[in-house]
């Protein structure tokens, strides 16, 4: 924020000055989304982060964006309605523990279906890896309601279901 209209009368707006600028720029969103990703990680038992340090971390040989397209609709769509709409609704600042509280419980809950049908219910829940869900909505309602964006928690949601998708433990 400081050093951009140092560099821009600098670098005269030259090619190198947007080149820089846009890798800033990208370093500033992708640095903390993939720190986030490694906390959400080893806060949910860190079994991929133990695999990898095991070597027992591999890409899914069936993952393909044929068959999981679906990931990119799902951080987009499940984002607008509890951060954007939701919490957006109900939280009067960025410290309403109340509501991420509430919001967190309801995120939760929608997960449930799937994990009935897919027969993962009870493991997940007496496993306790709900409570990475939890974790994850309370951190990604803490960062809309800092930010008041909808963007990034978007973005880091797409990118925790990928990395969940495309890697698998052997």
């Amino acid at each position: 924020m400081y050093i951009r209209p140092v560099l821009k009368d600098a670098m005269q707006d030259s090619l190198l000055f947007e080149i820089l600028s846009t890798g800033v720029k990208t370093a500033a969103w992708a640095v903390p989304a993939l720190l986030w990703i490694l906390l959400l990680s080893a806060l949910s038992g860190g079994g991929h982060l133990l695999a990898l340090t095991q070597g027992n971390l591999h890409i899914n040989p069936d993952f393909s964006l044929k068959h999981h397209h679906w990931l990119l609709l799902v951080g987009i769509t499940e984002e607008l309605v509890f951060r954007g709409w939701l919490l957006n609704a109900t939280a009067r600042s960025g410290r309403d523990i109340r509501m991420i509280a509430l919001n967190a419980v309801m995120f939760l809950c929608i997960h449930f279906p799937g994990w009935i049908q897919s027969g993962e219910f009870l493991s997940t829940i007496t496993g306790y890896e709900f409570v990475s869900i939890l974790l994850f909505s309370v951190l990604i309602s803490i960062c809309f309601l800092k930010h008041k964006n909808i963007v990034l928690p978007i973005f880091i949601h797409m990118l925790y279901d990928f990395v969940l998708k495309f890697w698998i433990i052997s």
